[in-house]
């Protein structure tokens, strides 16, 4: 959604004294924000609707998220980039997880990718998105340089790491869409991650085994690769079962 706001209005947020400059309040939990609609509408479609349509929210002037859904810290921060214009502490966090911290990272970025998703901020998700991958990119460049230098690499741990990841984007966000082949939303995160380390995690027993509970994600991983063969019957990562809700999942015939 275009936006005609090119400042940054943290101050806004910030500055107890402009409060009373706001017309309309966010809640989730515990905590309210005090906002404005002329920023946060144009950014998101969801306000737009609910505050300006024929709603409870526009006769209020009170929106509310399901604090079982969205946690504070994560709408705090699509607020805040929301009036700042910018990715702000995301990209940092996302710079600098080369460490124990990448898990933390891949999980808080999913979670406030979610909450985007959610309002509609578009702009926000395609940057969460743009630098997932520009990490996967780093990951697998030392994935490679350890795999060359390690004939036993990747080792558990790391292994761990990638399904964790894998998890998150298929187990702990159901609301997250399928992506059948894009590069859209986690999903398209942890494929793109699989894929860039290609033989790498083919030629490990053990990540092998492991994908049998990530179907989609294996046929997805194989499409990318150019192994397109993708039908129902003997699955080169073993017997595979199906994601949650969807039925019987596609078994992957591998030459």
């Amino acid at each position: 959604m275009p936006s005609c706001h090119t400042g940054n209005y943290t101050s806004l947020l910030e500055n107890e004294d402009l409060a009373s400059l706001s017309d309309c309040q966010l809640k989730c939990g515990e905590k309210t924000w005090k906002l404005h609609k002329s920023i946060i509408c144009i950014h998101s479609p969801f306000f737009l609707k609910a505050l300006t349509g024929n709603f409870q929210e526009a006769k209020t002037g009170v929106v509310e998220l399901d604090a079982d859904q969205f946690s504070v810290d994560h709408v705090d921060c699509v607020i805040k980039a929301m009036y700042s214009q910018s990715l702000g502490h995301i990209g940092g966090l996302v710079a600098s997880a080369l460490g124990s911290e990448i898990l933390e990272t891949y999980d808080f970025c999913f979670r406030v990718w979610e909450v985007a998703n959610f309002l509609g901020v578009e702009p926000l998700c395609a940057s969460i998105l743009r630098s997932l991958h520009n990490l996967n990119h780093t990951l697998v460049l030392q994935l490679r340089s350890n795999y060359n230098k390690k004939p036993d690499y990747p080792g558990a741990k790391f292994i761990d790491y990638l399904f964790n990841i894998a998890h998150m984007a298929y187990e702990d966000l159901p609301g997250a869409p399928s992506i059948n082949g894009s590069r859209g939303g986690p999903r398209g995160v942890v494929i793109d991650l699989f894929s860039r380390a290609g033989y790498i995690l083919t030629n490990n027993a053990t990540v092998l085994q492991r994908m049998a509970d990530f179907p989609d994600l294996a046929c997805q991983v194989l499409r990318l690769s150019n192994m397109e063969k993708c039908t129902m019957g003997k699955s080169m990562w073993g017997g595979a079962r199906s994601e949650k809700g969807s039925g019987s999942s596609p078994y992957l015939d591998y030459w």
